[in-house]
């Protein structure tokens, strides 16, 4: 009946959908190259110890990473900084969120740690 209590209700089931949408995302596309890594780098700042190595040697993490500044950034201008597609940014930006690197304020994303 409170919100504790809903949320712990649903932590078990968001976590499964998390590690679903993560698999999916990851899945090898026409090309046979993934859309994006499972895990989530941080490539300017040091990276915790769970984080894994391939994922921040992925480019296109690196280069989001980078654009992402620690004031909130519109996702018109990492468009911009990083010549990826809007839908590209989107999943990658939600798989960051997910992980709780990056967080949003007013639709504006800006790294969490």
């Amino acid at each position: 009946e409170s919100a504790q209590e809903v949320i712990a209700a649903l932590a078990p089931m968001a976590g499964i959908l998390a590690d679903d949408l993560r698999r999916r995302l990851a899945a090898p596309n026409s090309d046979g190259h993934g859309d994006v890594a499972p895990h989530h780098p941080l490539a300017e700042r040091p990276a915790p110890p769970a984080c894994e190595t391939g994922a921040r040697n992925n480019p296109d993490y690196q280069n989001l990473w980078k654009a992402l500044g620690d004031d909130p950034t519109a996702m018109d201008q990492l468009v911009a900084r990083t010549a990826l597609t809007p839908a590209k940014l989107s999943s990658m930006l939600l798989l960051m969120e997910l992980d709780g690197r990056v967080a949003t304020q007013h639709g504006r994303y800006y790294r969490k740690r």
